[in-house]
């Protein structure tokens, strides 16, 4: 997977550094208005290049899976075997959850007569 996003990478550092190219022969040459048939080519150039690297970010794909995207899932199931919230906790085991986005932490101990449910409550409360 590496390999390839290095590949794509590559291809879109030598994109770039035409692109400056373009820009640089644009701006130091007379062309600065904007007009004439050297300016619009520069111009469709510089898009064609845009264009290129949006599909090489698009498209890069290993093994099925896009390179460049998240490919990390949005949400989370379970393959085991769901609990019932009237489930019992062991009493005195801890569950810790820590909230990557805030850098909190919430930790549930869990008394005699604790359930998935008492846990489902106390999680909301926070």
């Amino acid at each position: 997977m590496l390999q390839t996003a290095d590949g794509a990478l590559s291809q879109v550092t030598n994109l770039l550094n035409r692109a400056v190219t373009l820009a640089t022969e644009a701006s130091s040459s007379n062309i600065t208005t904007g007009t004439g048939s050297q300016a619009v080519a520069l111009d469709n150039e510089f898009q064609s290049i845009l264009t290129e690297i949006n599909q090489i970010g698009t498209n890069t794909n290993f093994n099925g899976q896009n390179v460049f995207t998240s490919n990390t899932p949005t949400a989370f199931t379970s393959t085991q075997a769901s609990l019932a919230t009237s489930t019992a906790l062991t009493s005195g085991s801890k569950t810790t959850i820590s909230d990557a986005s805030t850098g909190g932490t919430f930790v549930y101990t869990a008394g005699a007569s604790s359930t998935v449910a008492t846990l489902q409550a106390a999680i909301s409360a926070r």
